[in-house]
């Protein structure tokens, strides 16, 4: 019996080991590479064009109001998460960071934008915006 219960003892727990690193192991990255469309909620639904390109969970791109350039932007790709900041060139030199974040689905990312930086409260008020700001993004093809 005390063999038995050691035994299944055992296999629980390497069970468990492997559930936990399976969770922990990184996610394949889903492709992002190419342009897209983001409309941000509190800017007046302004597009703006991201470009990225993509090594594997790294990416790298630009944001502007086209494809022909715009801010560097960097970030990275967990599964279907993605995550990319960009440094805003703001009026008057203070330095605004803009961190966004998203869920892919397909040819859609669904995500919120932190604005972060001296400023920016003034900043916020002016473009009518919350911390955390709703933004989508469409792949354009």
């Amino acid at each position: 019996m005390k063999r038995r219960l050691v035994a299944l003892a055992g296999a629980c727990a390497l069970a468990l080991f492997s559930v936990l690193t399976a969770l922990a192991a990184p996610r394949k990255p889903v492709n992002v590479a190419g342009t897209w469309q983001l409309i941000l909620a509190g800017m007046a639904s302004r597009p703006l064009t991201l470009v990225f390109t993509q090594n594997g969970a790294s990416l790298k791109g630009t944001m502007g109001k086209d494809a022909k350039g715009g801010t560097p932007i960097t970030g990275t790709v967990d599964g279907d998460k993605v995550a990319f900041a960009t440094p805003t060139p703001p009026p008057g030199g203070k330095s605004i960071v803009e961190k966004f974040s998203a869920q892919i689905s397909g040819d859609t990312m669904t995500g919120t934008v932190e604005v972060i930086g001296k400023g920016f409260t003034g900043l916020q008020s002016f473009m009518n915006m919350d911390k955390y700001e709703p933004w989508t993004a469409k792949r354009q093809k």
